[in-house]
């Protein structure tokens, strides 16, 4: 996922995924050191970090430090909301 999101970075558009029903742009991220989790469910946001939320992975955990949302290029930071999932498709 974090090479994806380099890869798609500018000059293109970003990698998008969905908060909520809202769509985004995620730019940067960081590795994240991983932690046991019983029912690893992707997506979800599972602590926040200096600010920013730390989501599960298949495999790791990713800081996302830079992410916009798509229709307005407005920052998503700061999040209102601590129970968030960063989905493939809007909910």
């Amino acid at each position: 996922i974090l090479n994806f999101i380099y890869a798609v970075g500018p000059p293109y558009k970003g990698a998008a995924s969905y908060l909520g029903e809202d769509k985004i742009r995620i730019y940067d991220v960081e590795e994240v050191k991983d932690v046991k989790i019983e029912i690893r469910d992707t997506g979800k946001v599972i602590f926040f970090k200096n600010r920013y939320p730390v989501v599960v992975c298949k495999n790791g955990l990713l800081k996302i430090t830079d992410a916009k949302y798509d229709e307005t290029d407005i920052s998503i930071f700061p999040l209102k909301k601590f129970r968030l999932r960063f989905n493939e498709n809007p909910i």
